[in-house]
């Protein structure tokens, strides 16, 4: 028996049955206790634990470099520009696992999409500073006016209305929010 946990078999296998087989099997440990482990034995000195240190720290540039090139080419795949938060989200769920890099492939592209339909179906974005005051009287209007006559508006053509009494309203210098409401809920309703 001796000889064989000498040879590298795990004596509590020999014993049991349990555990692995060969004793550096049973003694490898969980990557982020290993990684505190070799960096107090790299601060003491020694100079393996430097070395996996040194070469843990190596294929994580690697990865990283390799997640950003991936990422790079999916937006220009796709002719977007990720903000900088679903970039990193998506940056930290690739470096989690390679395999979700053709799910978040299928996310840019269907992000791409979902921008392209939004960009094609809005109107241009104006120069001038939005009028919080007058939309939220507009807003408020519409929706008391809505409750009042018992009617529905989906969520697209209820902003559509707003956009357009909002429009307006800026147009015109003296229309109050709850008559240009009536008005427009007759067209609309």
């Amino acid at each position: 028996m001796q000889k064989l946990i000498e040879v590298g078999i795990n004596a509590n296998w020999l014993m049991t049955g349990e555990g692995p087989m060969l004793l550096k099997d049973a003694q490898q440990l969980a990557p982020e206790l290993q990684a505190g482990i070799d960096f107090a034995l790299a601060f003491s000195g020694d100079k393996e634990a430097k070395r996996r240190i040194q070469a843990h720290q190596e294929e994580q540039t690697a990865k990283s470099r390799q997640i950003e090139a991936d990422l790079q080419a999916i937006e220009q795949k796709e002719g977007l520009q990720l903000p900088q938060l679903t970039r990193m989200n998506f940056r930290s769920l690739m470096a989690m696992d390679q395999d979700y890099t053709p799910v978040i492939r299928l996310a840019v592209k269907e992000l791409a999409e979902f921008i392209r339909q939004i960009e094609a179906k809005s109107a241009p974005i104006p120069t001038s500073p939005v009028d919080y005051k007058l939309l939220q009287d507009l807003i408020e209007s519409l929706e008391s006016e809505l409750d009042k006559r018992n009617l529905e508006l989906t969520p697209a053509r209820k902003a559509a209305v707003i956009q357009l009494m909002y429009e307006y309203c800026k147009l015109e210098d003296d229309v109050s929010a709850p008559a240009m409401v009536d008005r427009f809920l007759k067209l609309v309703a």
